[in-house]
């Protein structure tokens, strides 16, 4: 199988040749490293408690390739991190082990030693683990952690640091700016998760393979939607109320809809900064954009799921994505999807207005042109929904991610010369499940 004909966009990008039955010999056990949600491995581990299923900093994609790595037969350990504990976790299954460290909750103290103390955790899980390769995943801490090990690594950028600095102009954001720097000073190897992240990158970014973020195939709806005629029901999910995902916009657009199809038509939006009294709140009340609104905050992935999946169209008014887990999870449950023509690799990911209504996400009047076509055009919603099922099929459910990324780690390992002998450092990890 191609793998530009099955999870790429853009063919000429690709160097890597699938064999979905190929054997890996060279890799017996993957660490992945990166921010991660226990709650979604669960039924990969054993004896494990309700409070321990609740530990990680979230992580939809990192989740999503665990999954398909050990649907691909391979042994996983998992590295990652969590805010509110006090001593490392270790929690096992038969295929599985996660190791989770401690995260300060503090962002001023892990500003002031660069995310020394969690990169280290990370380098002592490696240590301790004694993997055969290791995927880190985000350009910071997990891969700085994972390049201190020594061990034969990829680093997957699934963000820009420069570009979110210039959206986010703070101390925390310029912190990262420069942990991504010594990443891409520092590593080897590196993939990324759009064209678009490639392109930004530039010549680190041209030596890089491109594979896309996966989708959970739990959630591949097996019907496409119909179209729910007047009453209407519009859902966004944004990681913050921040200019970079740009709500007031479509907040602005959604109160133009409701005055032209009336009370019929409703909003709501989830995510960190949306919750109810939120600031994004009392801007919706002061500008009088409430009407039909409302604020949801934040819900456990598999809950917010399922929410998602009774909702008719999916608004992403983001400004920048280098890639929007969103999109795809919102495509696989056959929502019709309004986003930004010029956001980053939206275009990309919803094949350049194939699988998508593409607009300037900057212009009220845009969204609401493109949301009122979708409520007024039955043939246009029904084949949109049943046609953006079909492309998460193709192209992005988890196990040909997954196969993917082994074939590309199996071509990573070949540039090592020999197996890299690890010193095995004896020290405490804390309680094991």
């Amino acid at each position: 199988m191609n793998l530009s004909k099955n999870l790429l966009r853009k063919p000429e990008k690709i160097k890597l040749t699938l064999n979905k039955h190929a054997v890996h010999h060279s890799i017996k056990k993957i660490g992945i490293a990166g921010p991660a949600l226990i709650n979604s491995l669960k039924e990969h581990l054993q004896g494990v408690s309700p409070e321990q299923l609740e530990l990680g900093l979230g992580g939809t994609a990192v989740n999503n390739l665990v999954n398909g790595l050990l649907k691909n037969g391979v042994n996983v350990s998992l590295y990652t991190l969590d805010r509110t504990i006090s001593e490392p976790v270790i929690l096992c299954g038969e295929h599985l082990t996660v190791y989770v460290g401690v995260y300060r909750p503090s962002g001023r103290q892990r500003m002031l030693d660069m995310f020394k103390q969690e990169a280290r955790q990370i380098k002592e899980f490696i240590l301790q683990d004694a993997p055969d390769f290791v995927n880190a995943h985000w350009s910071y801490e997990f891969a700085l952690g994972t390049i201190w090990s020594n061990y034969p690594h990829l680093i997957t950028f699934r963000d820009s640091a420069t570009e979110i600095l210039k959206l986010q102009k703070d101390p925390y954001r310029l912190i990262r700016f420069f942990l991504d720097l010594r990443v891409k000073i520092a590593g080897r190897h590196f993939s990324v998760n759009s064209l678009y992240l490639q392109k930004k990158l530039g010549s680190l970014g041209s030596k890089a393979t491109v594979i896309s973020n996966p989708v959970n195939e739990t959630y591949i709806a097996k019907l496409s939607k119909k179209h729910p005629g007047s009453s209407i029901k519009i859902v966004s999910v944004l990681n913050g109320w921040n200019k970079r995902k740009n709500a007031t916009k479509a907040l602005l657009a959604f109160k133009q809809l409701r005055q032209h199809f009336g009370e019929d038509i409703t909003y709501h939006i989830y995510g960190p900064g949306y919750a109810p009294g939120s600031e994004a709140e009392k801007w919706a009340i002061q500008n009088k954009c409430d009407q039909g609104v409302s604020f949801m905050g934040s819900y456990d992935h598999s809950v917010l799921m399922e929410r998602i999946a009774q909702y008719d169209i999916l608004l992403h008014p983001a400004l920048e994505e280098s890639f929007g887990n969103t999109l795809i999870e919102g495509l696989a449950l056959g929502l019709p999807i309004v986003a930004g023509e010029k956001s980053g690799a939206v275009p990309w990911v919803l094949n350049y207005g194939k699988n998508g209504l593409l607009v300037d996400v900057t212009d009220e009047q845009a969204i609401y042109q493109a949301l009122k076509k979708l409520v007024e055009n039955k043939t246009l919603y029904e084949s949109l929904s049943s046609d953006g099922i079909s492309y998460i099929k193709k192209h992005f459910t988890s196990k040909e991610i997954a196969a993917a990324y082994l074939e590309l780690y199996n071509k990573v390992l070949s540039t090592y010369p020999s197996p890299k002998k690890q010193a095995q450092k004896t020290y405490s990890l804390g309680h094991t499940a």
